[in-house]
């Protein structure tokens, strides 16, 4: 990720995973956990739940990888719009690399910018897997 930063860069994390995924209402009632054991005596008489279950995309599903990854890149084209519209953040019209090995190749600069038409960077979107 640094690779596409400089220090005319604006960062943010949206963790879209927990808003795109969830699990049909069938395959909820199969992931419960039963957190009776580690409640303490106030907690049950108060009426804490002892069951939760999790509603989110399983990672250990077969297709649910799949279906995440399919997603994520689904909402990257949506997001993105119009390359071309000069309202769109994330319009541009040229690219330029900074590569290592070029004659100019300067540390300090993204290795790939992609240029609005008013010459300044365009967004972009990078996505990270992680736990």
């Amino acid at each position: 990720m640094l690779r596409s930063l400089d220090e005319n860069s604006w960062m943010m994390d949206c963790d879209i995973g927990e808003k795109l995924y969830p699990l049909h209402n069938d395959v909820c009632s199969y992931t419960g956990l039963n957190f009776g054991p580690i409640l303490s005596e106030k907690d049950l008489e108060e009426g804490k739940a002892r069951w939760y279950h999790w509603v989110r995309m399983l990672m250990s599903c077969k297709p649910s990888p799949y279906i995440a990854v399919k997603m994520t890149l689904v909402a990257e084209e949506v997001v993105g719009g119009d390359r071309h519209d000069e309202e769109n953040p994330y319009q541009w019209t040229t690219t330029r690399t900074n590569l290592p090995g070029s004659a100019d190749y300067y540390p300090g600069k993204s290795w790939m910018e992609k240029i609005r038409k008013d010459g300044r960077f365009g967004c972009r979107l990078v996505h990270i897997c992680g736990r």
